[in-house]
C-alpha cells in the first residue's frame, strides 16, 4: 500500500473517531430546542367539575360544589378532604407524557401494556357544558423504567412519568373529610362549650377575647386563641370500625362535652360531641371518640378518635381562661399615684423625668424616679391565680389609684390576706374580685424611705 493510501486510512480512522466522540450529545442549542413533555391535557385546576376514579372494585368519585368545595359522592355521600381532592385533581394535570408509543393502541395489543384490565382509569369532567370529560387508563411498568403505560381518550398508547400512578393510589377514607371544624382558627368567632360543670361561651372583640359564660369578663387572649387552634387542628385518627360504631354512637350520645363554633356574621358549624371513653374503653386510653354532623344534609358524619388531651383541655377551669390581669397599664404613662394604707396617703406628681411627693397631705422629699417605676411595675404585674365568686366583697386595708397621661385613672385594692392568698380587685374589671398569690404583692409604700427599700424587694 502507497503511503499516500494509508495517510487517506488514517484521516478517515480520525474522523470516525471523532464522529463516535461528539455524535451521543446533542449540541446545548439544539438540546434546549427540543420539544418540552406533553400534558396528559390542557384543562386548568377551575375548569374541572368532577373527578371519577375506578381502580379495581372501587369506584370513587368527587364533585365540586359552590358552597363546600369538593364532596365525595361515590362510593358514599360524604364532605371531601379539599387537599386531598385538590391532590388527585393536581396530580393527573402535572402529568407528562415522556412519549407517544402508538398513534392508536389495538385491543389485541392491550394486554402486552397492562391495559386490558388497568390498574386504574381516571376520568376528569369539564365545568363548560358540553365539553367531553378526558379519561385515562392506567397500564403496566416499563420494562426499563419507573414509567407507566398508559392510554388516552385518542387511543395513544403513552408511557408517563411514574408520578402519576403514585397520585391515583388514593381511597374514600383519605378523600373523606377528617377534620371537626373545618375552617382556619383566625375564622373563628366564637366558642361554646357545654361541660357537666356548665357552659363555657367566649366570642372575639377585635384582637381580643371576652367571656360571656360562665361569668362576663375579659377572656385570656392567648388562652381562647390557643382553644380556636386546638379545635381548627382537630382531626379524627382514623374513620369507625363497624365493631366499634354502636359504642361510639352510644358515647356521642351521652357526650361529655359539646363544642359549638361560630363563624363571622353568627353563622354556627355544626355542633362537635367528644365522649368520656375512646377505643380502648378505659381511663388511660389516649383517644376519645369525637363527631359532629356533615354540612350536607344526607351526607355522612364525620367520626372517629381524636387525641383525650382535647377532652383535658377543653374541661380545663373556666376561671384559668380568664384574663388574670388585675391591673393593666405602661409604667412610663403614669403622671399621678396616690397610696393608701388605713388612715396614710403618699400622693406622687411626676414632671418630666421626676417625682414630687406629698406625705398625708405635706410636702416630702422628692423619691428616685426608678424607685417609683419599679414599684408601679409589681403593681401591673399582679396576675390572678384564681377568681373569687361573683359578688365578693373586697375590704381594701390597702389601694392605689394612678392617673395616666390619658387622663385615665384606674385603682387596685388589696384585701386582708387569707393563708397565702389575698384579694385583689381593679377598678377596670370591677366584678373581677382576684386571688393573687400573699408573695406577688409588694410592700406597700407611705412614706417615701418606704418606696425606696420597696423598690427593689
Amino acid at each position: 500500500m502507497s503511503l499516500r493510501a494509508l495517510a487517506v486510512l488514517l484521516l478517515l480512522l480520525v474522523a470516525a473517531v471523532a464522529a463516535l466522540w461528539w455524535l451521543p450529545g446533542k449540541p446545548e442549542a439544539e438540546r434546549d430546542a427540543a420539544p418540552k413533555e406533553e400534558p396528559l391535557t390542557t384543562l386548568a385546576a377551575s375548569d374541572v367539575a368532577a373527578v371519577e376514579l375506578v381502580r379495581g372494585a372501587q369506584h370513587l368519585r368527587l364533585e365540586r360544589r359552590p358552597e363546600l368545595g369538593w364532596v365525595l359522592t361515590q362510593p358514599l355521600f360524604a364532605e371531601a378532604r379539599t387537599e386531598a381532592a385538590e391532590a388527585l385533581l393536581r396530580g393527573v394535570l402535572d402529568a407528562r407524557i415522556r412519549r407517544v408509543l402508538e398513534p392508536r393502541l389495538s385491543e389485541a395489543e392491550n394486554g402486552t401494556y397492562g391495559l386490558a384490565t388497568p390498574e386504574a382509569v381516571v376520568t376528569l369532567f369539564p365545568t363548560k357544558a358540553g365539553s367531553p370529560p378526558v379519561a385515562v387508563r392506567l397500564g403496566g411498568a416499563s420494562p426499563v423504567s419507573a414509567d407507566r403505560y398508559a392510554q388516552d381518550g385518542r387511543g395513544r398508547l403513552l408511557l408517563v412519568d411514574a408520578a402519576l400512578a403514585a397520585s391515583l393510589d388514593t381511597s374514600a377514607d383519605n378523600l373523606m373529610e377528617r377534620r371537626l371544624v373545618p375552617v382556619p382558627a383566625q375564622e373563628i368567632a366564637g366558642i361554646t362549650v357545654q361541660r357537666p360543670d356548665g357552659e363555657v361561651r367566649l366570642l372575639r372583640e377585635g384582637a381580643g377575647w371576652k367571656m360571656q359564660a360562665p361569668v362576663a369578663d375579659d377572656a385570656d387572649a392567648g388562652d381562647a386563641d390557643a382553644w380556636a387552634r386546638l379545635l381548627s387542628g382537630l382531626e379524627r385518627s382514623r374513620a369507625l370500625r363497624n365493631t366499634e360504631e354502636a359504642r361510639a354512637a352510644a358515647g356521642l350520645e351521652h357526650a361529655e362535652v359539646r363544642v359549638t363554633v361560630t363563624l363571622a356574621g353568627g353563622k354556627a358549624l355544626p355542633p362537635i360531641a367528644l365522649a368520656g371513653e375512646g377505643p380502648l374503653g378505659t381511663k388511660d386510653d389516649p383517644e376519645r371518640y369525637a363527631g359532629r354532623l356533615a354540612r350536607l344534609p344526607g351526607a355522612a358524619p364525620v367520626q372517629g378518635p381524636v387525641p383525650a388531651s382535647t377532652l383535658t383541655d377543653l374541661l380545663r377551669p373556666a376561671s384559668a381562661l380568664r384574663d388574670p390581669r388585675v391591673a393593666s397599664f405602661d409604667v412610663p404613662e403614669a403622671r399621678e399615684v396616690r397610696i393608701r394604707e388605713g388612715a396614710h396617703e403618699l400622693a406622687l406628681v411626676r414632671s418630666g423625668g421626676t417625682w414630687t411627693a406629698r406625705e398625708d397631705g405635706k410636702p416630702a422629699a422628692a423619691p428616685e424616679a426608678a424607685s417609683v417605676a419599679g414599684w408601679l411595675d409589681r403593681v401591673r404585674l399582679l396576675h390572678a391565680s384564681d377568681f373569687a365568686p361573683a359578688g365578693t366583697a373586697v375590704v381594701a386595708a390597702r389601694s392605689v389609684t394612678v392617673t395616666l397621661a390619658s387622663g385615665k385613672t384606674l385603682t387596685v385594692e388589696v384585701g386582708t390576706a387569707t393563708g397565702e392568698r389575698v384579694l385583689v380587685r381593679g377598678s377596670l374589671r370591677p366584678a373581677a374580685v382576684a386571688w393573687v398569690s400573699r408573695e406577688a404583692v409588694p410592700p406597700w409604700p407611705v412614706r417615701v424611705a418606704d418606696l425606696k427599700t420597696a423598690a427593689g424587694a
